[in-house]
């Protein structure tokens, strides 16, 4: 009788361009396998598609000794989870419609109409120093925890879109201002830091591509990418959304 495999503890996973491609987040590291008689060309068959948890359980069992020795997979299901795809709506759009772009500057009549008053640039700063500190001082794992958990123990609220578009239009005008470059993973905190000290909880998504390999971050809110450009976070398939 085969055992029935697991997702290890904080192991995540995805299916993109003919891979399984896994996230561990306590060793903040990505490995990937090739399926067999899967095209691995970009675009190509399989080349964004996560598939349902059956058909992704039974292509990780066929190479199951190996990830088992990995640790990526386990038979242990008090130590594990169930083998299931990122449920991530892909982006359709940007909250931004046509201006369609990353968080970094805002210009033209949308910076000139934007009112930015003194609580906005308090949580601005206070946001963006908590995101840079976090990810300095902090595992990525610790850092993913607490937003989790404090998204978790928020009180539930519908999501303003307006509200929504407001403050991040607002961080998008701040940012120039933070003395960093971008990167994707602070970027995203950051924003996320920013929005959940107006009670909003947007995904904070974690996605990869496997030829070329690369990983990326963003923060979308439905199908609407707040802090990317649509086109480019359609280039990568979800494998953890917070």
């Amino acid at each position: 009788m085969t055992e029935q495999l697991y997702l290890a503890e904080d192991v995540y996973v995805c299916v993109t361009e003919g891979h399984g491609v896994f996230l561990d987040l306590k060793q903040d590291k990505y490995s990937a396998l090739m399926f067999d008689g899967a095209s691995a060309a970009p675009g190509g068959e399989n080349a964004t598609d996560n598939g349902s948890a059956s058909t992704l359980a039974e292509k990780l069992a066929q190479q199951s000794d190996a990830l088992l020795a990995a640790g990526l997979l386990t038979t242990d299901k008090t130590k594990g989870r169930a083998i299931e795809p990122t449920p991530v709506e892909r982006p359709q759009g940007h909250i931004f419609g046509t201006d369609d772009q990353r968080a970094f500057g805002l210009t033209g009549e949308a910076a000139a109409d934007l009112k930015i008053a003194p609580r906005d640039l308090w949580d601005f700063f206070a946001a963006s120093w908590k995101a840079s500190r976090e990810l300095k001082t902090k595992h990525i794992a610790q850092v993913v925890e607490g937003v989790r958990r404090r998204k978790r123990d928020a009180r539930s609220r519908t999501t303003n879109l307006e509200e929504l578009h407001r403050l991040t239009a607002i961080y998008r005008r701040l940012r120039p201002w933070y003395p960093r470059k971008y990167l994707c993973l602070y970027d995203s905190l950051a924003l996320v830091e920013f929005l959940a000290r107006r009670n909003l909880y947007p995904l904070w998504i974690f996605a990869v591509q496997a030829q070329p390999f690369g990983a990326h971050s963003w923060v979308q809110e439905s199908q609407f990418v707040l802090n990317e450009s649509t086109e480019y976070a359609g280039q990568f398939t979800p494998i953890m959304a917070v």
